[in-house]
C-alpha cells in the first residue's frame, strides 16, 4: 500500500506506469482523497484524475475492519501519548487490517506505529 508522499512522487517522476507493471498496488480512500484534494487546490480537473487512479489501484475503503483498526490505533497511541493526525491514523490503520507493508517517505513518523502491528515497506 502506497502513501499520499509516495503516489505524488511516483506521479511525478513519470514513475508510476513502471511500478504498476511490477506490482498490485493499493491506497487508501484517504489517499485517494489527499491528493485530489491538492489537484483541487491547484485548479486541476479531479473527476480524470479520480478515474486514472481507481483503475490503477485497489482502494481500501473505510470498512468495519479499518475502522475497528483505527479506534484501536488511537486508543493505544493516546496512551501512549503519541497521537498522529486522523488521515496518517487511518492510512496506517488501512494497511494494518488488510495486512500490507506501507510504502511511504515518512518512515520516521509512521516507524513509531510498528509495535501496533504497521510494517514498513523498505526497498531492497
Amino acid at each position: 500500500m502506497i502513501d499520499t508522499d509516495i503516489l505524488i512522487n511516483l506521479i511525478k517522476s513519470g514513475q508510476l506506469i513502471v511500478i504498476l507493471d511490477k506490482y498490485d498496488l493499493y491506497i487508501s480512500i484517504i489517499t485517494l482523497y489527499e491528493y485530489l484534494r491538492g489537484l483541487k487546490i491547484l485548479d486541476r480537473n479531479i473527476i480524470e484524475a479520480k478515474g486514472l487512479l481507481e483503475k490503477s489501484f485497489s482502494i481500501i475503503l473505510l470498512d468495519n475492519k479499518v475502522i475497528n483498526c483505527a479506534c484501536n490505533l488511537y486508543k493505544a497511541l493516546r496512551s501512549d501519548g503519541l497521537l498522529i493526525d486522523d488521515r496518517d491514523l487511518l492510512i496506517a490503520a488501512s494497511a494494518i487490517a488488510f495486512e500490507l507493508p506501507l510504502w511511504t517517505g515518512n518512515v520516521k513518523h509512521f516507524s513509531r506505529l510498528e509495535k501496533y502491528g504497521l510494517r514498513i515497506w523498505k526497498e531492497n
